[in-house]
């Protein structure tokens, strides 16, 4: 049997952080990747595409104030022009794979050239004909093959690490 993701229901969230000299004037950003296609298989293997161009900028905060909140629309605007012109230049869509194992997932993510395999803990609940997973995973962008957004003399960077959240839901 498969299942199809359940794109109005599922929710991944990627979270990045800011470094460099002048990260105090940065942001951190909680981007919203929605789940361009997916299905699973009887076997706990799942696969899911997103959209480059569909990730969208959900919250941001001044570097490590913990005051998350709505970006201004001009921020929100330029940031998801240089997610796709230049974080994942070239990339229109972003692959990830998962094997379930238990409580475990190995999940590989593929964006262009770079690909990446993790394990994680993941949360499953099973009824009514449908699967729902959470958890999240830590990835590299340099593994990625991610470049860095262009600021003044590189005074501002990207952390490598991001972490996904996910929670994801099949039917």
């Amino acid at each position: 049997m498969t299942l199809r993701m359940d794109s109005g229901r599922s929710r991944v969230v990627i979270e990045t952080r800011a470094k460099g000299m002048l990260a105090s004037l940065a942001h951190d950003l909680r981007v919203l990747a929605p789940i361009a296609s997916g299905e699973a298989s009887s076997d706990d293997r799942c696969t899911a595409t997103f959209d480059v161009s569909a990730m969208k900028v959900d919250q941001s905060c001044k570097h490590n104030s913990g005051a998350w909140g709505a970006p201004s629309p001009g921020d929100r605007s330029q940031i998801e022009e240089k997610i796709g012109a230049e974080v994942f230049k070239g990339v229109r869509t972003i692959t990830v794979e998962a094997q379930l194992t238990g409580s475990r997932a190995k999940i590989t993510v593929t964006a262009g050239a770079g690909k990446q395999s993790v394990d994680t803990t993941v949360s499953v609940e099973r009824a009514d004909g449908t699967v729902r997973a959470k958890g999240e995973a830590t990835l590299s962008l340099e593994a990625l093959k991610a470049t860095q957004p262009k600021v003044p003399l590189g005074a501002i960077k990207l952390e490598d690490a991001v972490v996904v959240r996910f929670d994801v839901v099949l039917a």
